[in-house]
């Protein structure tokens, strides 16, 4: 055995505690059993007034879809950085995902007020934020950076959330972290409306099964802070 893994190996473990804890707290959870899918969700609330680039109106207090990366099931980042295979792949488990979800949002009655689809991501700035907000835009969906915190407690909750962001990539795809600092995770939301989502992604996948909806929402102040960038 390497005795110099072991601190490694033990902070990676507690950091998957914590990430399930995390989940349990926030009431994310899978929603489908197909293997391709790298999402989880839960059920939360706008905290401020968008209108979307299709035209559709948030207030805040409706009610939205929360998506979180299903980090165990990312694909793993080659050494050196992403390459064209990874780039596709990830491409494809995320196409099929939103299909997933459509599918999941239609055939879910207790969801028929979800007026959009939301997520909050840490990004690692300069190059690698380009890229993964191009990957976004490619698959409709809309990347908004969110703005500083102000304020002393805004400061040190935003610092703390882009700390376990920070853990979340070095336990789940660490490749992903070389040359990298913590101080360069930047946060962004990305937004999808749910006609958008259905109408790009409204065909039912050959044999997919989706869980029942449950609703559990977060209270509009609720932030949520198990999704990882890549």
């Amino acid at each position: 055995m390497d005795i110099s893994a072991i601190p490694a190996s033990l902070g990676r473990s507690l950091v998957r505690a914590l990430d399930a804890l995390l989940r349990r707290c926030l009431h994310v959870r899978s929603f489908t059993d197909d293997a391709l899918c790298i999402l989880r969700v839960s059920c939360g609330r706008a905290r401020q007034a968008i209108i979307l680039q299709d035209g559709t109106q948030i207030r805040p207090g409706d009610p939205v879809i929360d998506i979180h990366f299903w980090n165990e099931r990312i694909p793993a980042m080659p050494e050196g950085g992403p390459d064209l295979r990874w780039a596709r792949e990830m491409h494809r488990r995320f196409v099929a995902s939103l299909r997933l979800l459509a599918q999941y949002l239609a055939e879910s009655p207790s969801l028929n007020d979800v007026r959009a689809i939301r997520g909050e991501f840490g990004f690692l700035s300069g190059e690698a934020l380009g890229a993964q907000s191009d990957l976004f835009r490619r698959l409709g969906l809309e990347v908004r950076r969110l703005r500083t915190a102000r304020g002393a407690w805004g400061r040190f909750a935003e610092f703390w959330q882009n700390l376990f962001s920070y853990w979340l990539i070095w336990t789940y795809n660490p490749e992903s972290l070389r040359g990298k600092r913590l101080l360069g995770l930047e946060r962004c939301e990305v937004w999808i409306s749910r006609e958008a989502l259905l109408g790009r992604y409204g065909a039912r996948p050959a044999g997919a099964q989706v869980a029942p909806a449950t609703r559990s929402s977060s209270a509009p102040g609720d932030r949520h802070a198990t999704g990882a960038g890549f």
